[in-house]
């Protein structure tokens, strides 16, 4: 099992009604290919972790790399995890100082 964390910069059109449909879609595809995760958005910025099987987990972040909705899109982490960070999270969105306190437990410095 892999852990991708990322981070990326929210295109000018992004409002809060587009980050419920990510979270929507994401929980539907996750729960189907038995992805895991946290999402983070500040109004600017998002930070995410998936985790999940190494086919499912890089399928899913090659099409994020693709959506119009962010860019500058910078991987913070890739890992090869035995447990889940989120399990029954198909995504979970968190505030930031809960995010924060995750990523210092995996040893990963946000930019």
């Amino acid at each position: 099992m892999i852990c991708v964390v990322y981070s990326s910069v929210a295109s000018d059109f992004v409002d809060e009604e587009d980050v419920q449909k990510i979270l929507t879609r994401a929980e539907i595809h996750n729960a189907k290919t038995g992805i895991t995760g946290a999402l983070v958005y500040d109004g600017r910025r998002f930070c995410q972790l998936l985790e999940g099987n190494d086919d499912a987990v890089t399928s899913m972040f090659d099409d994020i790399m693709k959506d119009a909705r962010h860019g500058d899109i910078k991987v913070m982490a890739q890992m090869e995890v035995a447990d889940r960070r989120f399990p029954g999270w198909a995504m979970l969105r968190v505030e930031e100082p809960e995010f924060q306190t995750m990523l210092e437990g995996l040893a990963i410095r946000p930019d």
